[in-house]
């Protein structure tokens, strides 16, 4: 006889979407959206590439 698995996932197995943050471009005021699985975004009106840190913290 089979084992029945339990329709419920453990916490390891469950991935969380990643989602948008709208920063101030430092160089021209202009909204960049960097989202939470990217490490850099660029700036889509001056171009300016703006650079996420591995611990998180957003840098120039």
């Amino acid at each position: 006889m089979k084992e029945r698995q339990s329709p419920l996932k453990s916490a390891c197995s469950i991935k969380y979407a990643p989602v948008p943050e709208i920063i101030a471009c430092p160089k021209c005021k202009e909204e960049i959206e960097l989202w939470s699985d990217e490490d850099e975004a660029a700036c889509h009106s001056c171009g300016y590439v703006f650079l996420k840190d591995k611990a998180g913290n957003q840098s120039c």
